[in-house]
């Protein structure tokens, strides 16, 4: 049976956050600078039932990262599974990103990235 791809939204407080960190094995990755003390997330295209979704709080980095779920068959390869990022921060946020397969594009941040 197949699930239909979920939209997932989730929002943090920037205080005291500086990195926002995402990883993504396929799909597209967009991060915007605006000017609040929040950092926004809505992640579209994600099933889970081939995924688990990890959004969350490790210090002074939001980590949103999308992670094949383990079954037997992944070891024959299995299908990759796919999520689509759009998140807004404060530009002063450092950008970390890791993406397998999709496009990327940071808008208007002066943190700094490592992509």
């Amino acid at each position: 049976m197949t699930v239909a791809a979920e939209i997932v939204k989730k929002e943090f407080t920037a205080q005291g956050i500086k990195t926002v960190e995402i990883r993504n094995e396929s799909g597209g990755i967009t991060v915007e600078a605006v000017e609040t003390g929040k950092v926004t997330t809505e992640i579209s295209d994600f099933d889970p039932e081939k995924a688990d979704l990890i959004t969350e709080t490790r210090g002074d980095t939001v980590l949103l990262e999308v992670k094949k779920k383990k079954s037997w068959w992944q070891f024959f390869g299995g299908e990759s599974v796919k999520a689509n990022f759009k998140v807004t921060a404060p530009k002063n946020m450092f950008i970390k990103t890791a993406l397998g397969n999709g496009p990327l594009e940071i808008r208007g941040m002066e943190g700094g990235a490592d992509i």
